[in-house]
């Protein structure tokens, strides 16, 4: 990322805030030019690519680069402020830019060898051998322990609970039942990993006997197995020196990370162990059920307060929201999350939790601060890496009042889709960010390709849907609309699809009936989408009286709506009438 001019320097101040080491002096490494900008040499490196102004010297062999520090400074000065300066100028009123503090620079620092090197692996869900159903849930318990002790070692990049949940659905299995070779072998190519781990457990009186073995796809060679026997009371100890006795079989130097004691409760442990695959099966409601009996359980159980965090962020999102207290939902999500992390700084769940939560209540510096902390436990998985690009996002539902920067978006939501390219959520916003920065040709392709790989998925639909609306290509998004909404009921976003294909065809009242009953339970950002798709149908009047009503609710829609650089509201905002409301309400 380029940095930001939201705290300019002084005349006499480095770009870092510090006196200049003199009138203007050469710096002849790129270790000296990071020192200098308080950066590692990563980060300066591709500054340059964005106009950080470094010199070389071409020799015989190969070239030495050099920069002077005055040259720093204007660059630094002058080119980074994201969106408006303040001028009178209705058009070009300002939104508070992003200071260094907001800067993602770390995060995407980290980024850079997230996946580089690495060798893709799946740990499956065990086998359940004596078929109780009762016992089921500890299918996923060494799935996840196992994948988290093993997620450490240098040279592996674990594929998360939330793929490999959306693979189980998409297969039509249930994660603890018998599979046959093949379909193990069928199932964990879709992965797209080189090794799977897959393992059976059977419990007898109070012994649990855990098996697990690293197989090669293709070959279907074990590489590696080991086994572990113990009472069930002692199952954490059973998890954690499976994973121990497993990465010391891989001989790997990396240290192994090993879990803090979250609960004494196996019950609250098992709670939370159903309540993840729930959550990631977009089962929020039940996952929040079997969450607070976990915290019933154990009241400092962090990780079950970071799934009921979680859980009510999404139902609080915009694809998932439903009706009810939208504030309520927010609200809750708050103070779990912030529970959560009280009780374990430590834990990536809890950081992604209140990142979630912060974007639901606009808190925008707590969201980017909690994006950055998760990414930085674990910089190998993706979900850190999303809410930080949807900081950064060109998406009103979001919010109005914060700065935006949507190649940073984008950057965020592709290396997203590098770490976890199964997960469809990602396809679905990298689609979108890429359609708000009006590249819309690789918007569709991305679409389509996500849904390619995963047909059922609703989230790459939605974000399809509203890349076909945006290039008017309604009977083809009209197509995708009905399978998406086939036998059940539309959401939010969908109804106003479905407003708009009525204004289309002239049922006006129609239209406004689905645009009410929309705006009745939506949150009040949805007010500009309804604006939106009236003067895209042609229909000023009414688009400006809702365009006025959502400024009315809040006062930062018209300033966004003024600096946004999303390409999908240039139209709107060059229409006269809409500039001429634009410059009364920034007026006032």
């Amino acid at each position: 990322m380029r940095p930001n001019a939201g705290r300019l320097p002084s005349a006499d101040s480095s770009a870092h805030g510090e006196k200049r080491l003199g009138p203007n002096k050469r710096l002849d490494s790129w270790k000296a030019i990071g020192a200098y900008l308080k950066r590692g040499e990563r980060t300066v490196r591709r500054w340059e690519q964005e106009g950080l102004p470094v010199r070389r010297h071409v020799h015989a062999k190969k070239a030495s680069i050099y920069a002077y520090t005055a040259e720093i400074d204007a660059w630094w000065s002058n080119g980074g402020t994201q969106l408006a300066v303040a001028t009178t100028t209705a058009a070009d009123m300002p939104i508070r830019p992003a200071g260094p503090a907001d800067s993602p620079a770390t995060s995407l620092d980290l980024l850079d060898d997230a996946t580089s090197g690495k060798t893709r692996v799946a740990v499956l869900p065990f086998e359940n051998l004596t078929r109780q159903q009762d016992d089921d849930w500890l299918a996923t318990a060494f799935s996840d322990s196992l994948t988290f002790g093993l997620q450490s070692l240098d040279n592996l990049l674990l594929v998360s609970r939330t793929s490999l949940a959306q693979a189980y659905r998409d297969h039509a299995l249930r994660e603890a039942d018998h599979l046959e070779p093949q379909t193990v072998e069928r199932f964990a190519r879709s992965l797209g990993v080189y090794y799977y781990v897959h393992g059976s457990y059977q419990k007898v009186g109070e012994q649990l006997r855990v098996v697990a073995r690293l197989v090669e796809i293709g070959s279907g060679a074990i590489r590696a197995q080991e086994s572990v026997t113990d009472g069930a009371a002692n199952l954490l100890h059973l998890e954690d020196e499976l994973a121990r006795r497993f990465a010391a079989n891989l001989k790997s130097e990396s240290a192994l990370a090993r879990r803090l004691p979250q609960t004494a409760s196996l019950e609250a442990y098992r709670a939370v162990t159903i309540g993840r695959w729930l959550y990631v099966s977009a089962r929020l409601e039940q996952a929040l059920e079997v969450a607070k009996r976990a915290v019933q359980l154990d009241s400092r159980y962090a990780e079950a307060w970071a799934l009921i965090g979680k859980s009510y962020a999404r139902l609080a999102a915009p694809n998932f929201f439903a009706g009810g207290s939208l504030r309520w939902y927010r609200d809750e999500a708050l103070a779990a999350a912030a529970r959560a992390v009280e009780l374990d700084p430590s834990s990536y769940e809890a950081h992604v939790a209140l990142a979630l939560a912060c974007r639901g209540s606009r808190h925008v510096h707590r969201w980017r601060d909690a994006a950055q902390n998760a990414i930085e436990l674990n910089p190998r998985l993706a979900e850190g890496y999303a809410a930080l690009g949807d900081s950064y996002s060109d998406n009103h539902l979001y919010g109005y009042g914060h700065d935006r920067n949507g190649s940073l978006a984008i950057s965020c939501y592709r290396q997203a889709l590098r770490l976890e390219p199964t997960y469809p959520g990602y396809w679905g916003g990298l689609a979108l960010n890429l359609l708000f920065a009006g590249q819309n040709d690789e918007a569709l392709q991305i679409a389509y390709e996500g849904l390619r790989l995963h047909p059922t998925s609703q989230s790459i639909r939605h974000e399809l849907i509203t890349i076909l609306f945006s290039e008017k290509r309604f009977d083809e998004g009209e197509k995708v609309l009905s399978e998406s909404i086939s036998g059940r009921t539309p959401t939010v976003e969908e109804q106003i699809r479905l407003a708009d294909l009525d204004l289309r065809r002239g049922k006006l009242e129609q239209a406004a009936s689905r645009f009410r009953k929309v705006l009745s339970v939506a949150p009040p950002e949805r007010r500009i989408s309804v604006a939106r798709v009236y003067f895209m149908a042609g229909l000023v009047a009414p688009g400006l009286d809702h365009l006025e009503q959502a400024f009315q609710a809040d006062s930062d829609c018209s300033r966004w709506l003024l600096a946004t650089q999303s390409a999908i509201w240039t139209p709107l905002r060059a229409m006269p009438e809409v500039r001429a409301l634009l410059a009364r309400y920034v007026a006032d």
